[in-house]
């Protein structure tokens, strides 16, 4: 949960202006990094099941149970500077039930070691690589919720890194998302991000298998984080 100190009244987050807006924005960055500053100094255990689907959405196959030892790094900007990106570190546990060994590699769809922190992008100077809109107000967990809409800046390409058979693509330039924000304490409760449409991909040849076609299409990508 992101802890806030800072009011702002449900009517300011009614308002529609520019300023208001921007105002808004600049409480949430100081609360993430209120939020990043307690956050480095605590060691979680995050546990991650990966279930194989068919195109039914229905269960395909076994599932892999992966336990990790997880913390937030960030660095505090310097005075008059700008906060920079905050990061999950990861530090697997067991696998399945059991500790991992020596000749176990990461599965296709294995949690990253380190990636990026989801709220990173409402830091100050990093929410200026995205555009929000308010999207109006709801309740949520029964706390009313001002809602901003929000999708990043310019159109950046697919980022697509093979691995033997296995493919990672970042989508970065195709996917909006929201959050949802407490109206009386800036904290942040949810965030939703999804694909915007298809994403069609190339493959290369050597990753073709027989009567494969060379493309691929991701349908969809969705997320969902709630915070408390």
């Amino acid at each position: 949960m992101v802890a806030a100190l800072i009011s702002v009244s449900p009517a300011a987050g009614q308002r529609g202006g520019s300023g208001d807006l921007t105002d808004l924005l600049g409480r949430i960055g100081a609360r993430v990094e209120q939020y990043y500053a307690r956050a480095r100094t605590i060691v979680s255990i995050e546990t991650v099941v990966l279930q194989p689907l068919a195109r039914d959405l229905t269960a395909d196959g076994r599932a892999r149970r992966l336990v990790y030892e997880l913390r937030v790094e960030w660095e505090p900007p310097a005075a008059g500077g700008q906060g920079g990106g905050g990061n999950v570190v990861r530090r697997l546990l067991t696998v399945d039930g059991r500790p991992p060994r020596p000749q176990d590699k990461p599965g296709c769809m294995d949690p990253r070691a380190v990636s990026p922190e989801p709220l990173a992008m409402l830091l100050p100077g990093r929410s200026a690589e995205y555009a929000f809109i308010r999207a109006g107000t709801a309740v949520t967990g029964g706390r009313p919720t001002v809602r901003l809409d929000y999708r990043p800046v310019g159109n950046t390409p697919p980022a697509i890194e093979w691995r033997e058979d296995c493919v990672s693509v970042e989508l970065h330039g195709r996917s909006r998302g929201r959050v949802w924000v407490d109206a009386a304490t800036v904290d942040v409760l949810r965030i939703d991000e999804y694909l915007v449409g298809p994403v069609d991909i190339p493959v290369p040849a050597e990753q073709v298998r027989r009567s494969a076609p060379m493309r691929m299409i991701i349908e969809r990508a969705d997320s969902t984080i709630e915070y408390r």
